[in-house]
Parts: C-alpha cells; structure tokens; sequence
C-alpha cells in the first residue's frame, strides 16, 4: 500500500474542517462532506485519520463555500495552525514568515503555489493551481 506524507498544513486544513462541523447546528457529518465532495464514506474518513491522500485545493475550497468561509482567511487559518503546531522550529519559523506578506491574496496565491510544488502534490492540485501559476507571473 502506498502511504502518503502529510505535511502540517494537510494536517491543519482536515483539524480546521473538524472545529467547523462540531460548531453548526445540527452538526455537520461525514456523509454531508461526501455528498458535497463525491468518493465514498471509507475514503474520506481515512482522510480525516491523516491517511491516504489529503484534500486538494479545490476540495478545501468547496469546503470553505459550504461553511460560508472566506477560503483566502480559511488557508491562512491553517498555515498559522500549522506553524503553532510543527515541531521543526525552522519549519515553524518559515511558515511564520510566509505568512507575513504585502497583500494577503497575492501571498495566499505564492504560499498555496509553493507549497504544492514541494509537497510532492497530486495532478489535481497542480491542474488547479496552473491558472494561478500564470497570475503570480511565472
């Protein structure tokens, strides 16, 4: 079985989602993320173990829409819970640093670039961040 790493943001994003869905009335539940986002039950509760593949961009984005969060602030949210909670004091401190930008969408849109491309990242977060590729101008 091929194992998937997951990186502190992978980790954050699903922990981000968790808080969201015990916070509404009636609680949302696993079965309304599968509707939301396809595949099947198993799949996406592995996901929300850390296993097999994390959410991609666009699936963190879907989410987001559904819970009525701004996804530009939702993936700060996670970066930030990401540097609170990664052990690696330099990762930490670059994630900090990343963090710290001129505009918040244009530093969203570089974080989001970057960190697919070093993360070994999937063919459907690369297709959707191709588009954005060309924004950031290269």
């Amino acid at each position: 079985m091929k194992t998937t790493r997951w990186a502190s943001t992978d980790k954050a994003a699903i922990d981000l989602i968790t808080t969201w869905m015990s916070e509404t009335k009636p609680r949302t539940s696993l079965g309304d993320l599968v509707k939301l986002l396809g595949g099947s039950y198993s799949s996406l509760r592995n996901r929300f173990d850390y296993q097999n593949s994390p959410l991609t961009l666009g699936e963190f984005a879907k989410v987001c829409e559904y819970f009525g969060k701004g996804y530009a602030n939702s993936y700060l949210q996670t970066l930030e819970m990401a540097a609170t909670a990664d052990k690696d004091s330099a990762k930490s401190a670059k994630l900090r640093a990343e963090i710290q930008g001129n505009l918040l969408s244009e530093q969203i849109i570089k974080i989001a670039v970057n960190h697919a491309l070093n993360q070994d990242a999937g063919k459907n977060t690369v297709k959707e961040l191709k588009p954005l590729r060309r924004h950031q101008g290269k």
